[in-house]
Parts: C-alpha cells; structure tokens; sequence
C-alpha cells in the first residue's frame, strides 16, 4: 500500500484506537451471501456436466481455479475487514495491524486478477464450443485474438503486481525498508481496472453477433442475447470499482476507508462475473428438468386413476397436448384390394410395446390366403370364405402377440407405391388398433 508523506500524516486528527469510527457489517453481509451462490452455482454446474450430460470441457475445467480465487479473494477481503482495520480510518490503524493490512492487500490483488483472468478464459473456451463443427472461421479467429489478448494481460499484470517492489516483501514490510524500491502502485491499478473492464467488455459482446446472425425463432435469438448479456452487469460493476479504485488513490490518502467499496465492488464483480459463467450451463439443466415436469404429472395422475377415468370419459386436463393424449385403438376393415388402418401410439422399439396402463398382451399370428387366385372382395362380408389361418402362438414374459399379414397376388396391402413395399408389417394391439410399420 501506499505511504502518504509526513505532511498529510500531520494533517490527520488524533488517532482514536480503543473506540474509532468503523464501517457497517455490509461487506460481510454482501460476500458471504455471494459467496454461498457461487459455491452452489458450481458445484450444480459440474455435477450437471459429469454426472448427467457425462461431458466435462474446457470451459468447465477453468472455472474450478476461477471460483476459487474468487472465493479466496472473498475470504480475504472479509478477514482483512474484521482483524486487520480495513473498517476505519488509516489514521485509527494500530502499528501492529499496518503489516498484515498490506500483506493482505498484496494477496487480495493477486487472487482477484487470477479469478478474473480464469473466469474470462472459461467463457471464450464455451464460446469456443459452440462453434466447434461450424465453419465460422472468421469468429473461430476472433476467439484465437480475445484468448491471447485475455491470456497476456492477465499475466502482465500479475507479474507486474507481485514483483512491484524490490525485494518483493519490501511491499508489506512495515517499518518501511530503506534500500526498497516500488512502483507507483496508484497507476498500476488503476490502469489495471481500466484494462480488465475493457476486457470484461469485449468478451461480453464476442458472441452477440454470432446469436444475432442464426438461423433461429426471434424469441430464442433475444433469449440467447439476454443470457449472453448478462456480462454487462459485470462490466458496469468493474466501472464501479474503477471510480472506487480513484477515490481511493487518487482524491484521498485515507486508503482504508476508501477502500472500503472499492473491495465490495471488486469481490462483487467476481462474484457475477462467475454466476454468469454458470448461467449457460444452469439453464440448460433447468430447462431440462422443467420439460420432465409434464410427464411426471401424468404419471402421478394415471398413478390415482384420474388418467384412465379420463380416458373414459374422453375428456383430459388442459395440460395435456393433443399429442401427448393416449390414442384409442379401433378395428380395422379390409375394403377391396387393401387394408384400412387406424394408426396407434407405440414405441420405436418392436419389443418394448407400451401404452399409459401398462403392457398388453400380444400373439403371433402369420395369416397365409387359402387360394392365392381367389378374388376377397370382402373379409368382413359373409358371402366371402375367409382364408385359412395357421396361428402360432408364443408365450413371452411380457405375453406378446405380433400379426404378419403376407400379401398373395390380387391382395394388396396398404396400396404399395414402390415394388420395394410389396411386404408390409403390421403391429396390432390385443384391442384390434393397428398402425403401419
């Protein structure tokens, strides 16, 4: 930290250390409270990647050491607040509590610049995946830019921050050292607010463009826009740190009380800055876990029976689609040369037939005409001889019954448009409903 010279020491009042002015428990209230939603917002982002979309990326990896400086950081700004005089006046400043202070300054420095710079870097590697089988390689060099230019300010700084001073604990040690040497540490760090909200700035607005130029409804695009801006609250918070940052380097020597905001605001922005890192990936998993809600209402219902008392009545609730409604299976008749059908709800999967009760039994039946010349001008009259059935019934576990209907010359099926669909599958319910396979 700064030492102000003997002539502003000589302004100060009376130094007050038994009962001084000190500052609310607002910073406590403020870190603690982001602190919890950061942890949380993690933690559910890298459980929902490994466990339930089993993907871990880049942009996952990164945010691990960005929400631990950022964390740390918290952890030191409320740690320097409550033991070390950050609350008061720095004239109120005990000479026992002025080394720890700028040890304490030194490593909230460090850890801020650290989870900014990681935080930055996991949003340009998500960006970096949502164009990783496009052709995009106008964006792909814009992203190759920003990742270099975030990379090398955030190690500049870090470099210039912690070999400041010569020797490097000549910046904590107190009395001060005679043959140390320092920068001025007003202009590193505001330049360096400057710089890091410029950064905060451009990577907020690098995939806007790209959102803007897709192929998508209106109200995804804006949606898209709006959960990619939320950078901007960072970047307004990185301005309010900046003006704080002069206040308290520039406009006072009173570095502790000043300073006070400036540390709420730089925690604070952090703090965003990694919840909206999160919020892609937390909204995904929300959406996901909302779009399940339907189904599992309808299975609560058809659990209590107001489902299939429904289904009897023919009337459903209002938040059931028409496509989500269980289809009615009715019998088909075989008109002059081909069958009619009544298309039923059943799975992709030819084994695992299933409707909203349970599952219905089913037989093999192979339906082979007794005359391979006679005319069946109708099944369901009585003047016509029905063929002769040869039924092969099988007895699974789940009692499945699969009707092959085998068409004969004179005996088409469906209406087939190509010689490639002269054989057709039919799946019947024990009810009579059939769909075409």
């Amino acid at each position: 930290m700064r030492v102000p010279p003997l002539s502003v020491k000589l302004s100060w009042p009376t130094p007050n250390y038994t009962n001084p002015e000190l500052r609310g428990d607002g910073l406590y209230i403020t870190l603690i409270t982001f602190s919890i939603l950061v942890f949380i917002a993690v933690v559910v982002r890298l459980c929902s990647r490994i466990f339930i979309k089993r993907f871990f990326g880049w942009d996952d990896g990164l945010i691990i050491p960005a929400a631990i400086f950022t964390l740390s950081t918290n952890a030191v700004v409320i740690l320097a607040q409550s033991r070390y005089g950050w609350d008061r006046h720095e004239w109120d400043l005990r000479p026992d509590m002025i080394q720890p202070t700028n040890i304490s300054a030194y490593v909230a420095k460090m850890t801020f610049m650290l989870g900014s710079m990681f935080c930055r870097l996991s949003l340009i590697c998500f960006y970096y995946r949502l164009v990783r089988d496009s052709s995009l390689k106008w964006f792909q060099y814009i992203l190759h830019a920003s990742l270099a230019f975030n990379v090398v300010i955030g190690l500049a700084f870090v470099c210039l921050s912690c070999f400041g001073c010569t020797p490097i604990k000549a910046y904590w040690t107190y009395p001060r050292m005679r043959d140390g040497r320092c920068i001025d540490e007003s202009i590193e760090v505001i330049s360096m607010g400057v710089v890091f909200t410029t950064a905060d700035f451009l990577t907020t607005i690098t995939p806007i463009p790209l959102v803007m130029s897709l192929q998508m409804p209106t109200k995804d695009r804006v949606w898209a826009c709006l959960l990619l801006s939320l950078g901007f609250v960072v970047t307004v918070a990185g301005c309010i740190r900046t003006y704080f940052v002069w206040r308290s380097m520039f406009a006072s020597w009173d570095q502790t009380w000043e300073g006070y905001f400036m540390w709420i605001s730089a925690a604070v922005e952090l703090d965003i800055a990694v919840l909206c890192a999160c919020a892609p990936a937390l909204n995904s998993l929300l959406c996901e876990q909302l779009s399940k809600i339907p189904s599992q209402l309808k299975s609560g219902l058809s659990s209590i029976g107001l489902l299939s008392s429904a289904r009897r009545s023919g009337s459903f609730p209002s938040f059931f689609s028409d496509s989500e409604r269980p289809s009615r299976s009715r019998f088909f008749t075989r008109r002059h040369g081909d069958v009619e059908t009544a298309e039923s709800k059943i799975s992709e999967d030819d084994a695992d037939v299933k409707s909203q009760q349970g599952y219905h039994a089913r037989e093999y039946t192979t339906v082979i005409p007794n005359d391979p010349q006679a005319d069946h001008h109708s099944v369901t009259g009585a003047a016509a001889s029905p063929p002769k059935l040869q039924i092969i019934m099988r007895q699974s576990i789940n009692q499945v019954r699969t009707t092959d209907v085998m068409p004969s010359p004179g005996f088409s099926i469906f209406n087939p448009r190509s010689p490639s669909e002269r054989s057709w599958r039919c799946k019947a319910w024990v009810t009579g409903g059939f769909t075409k396979k």
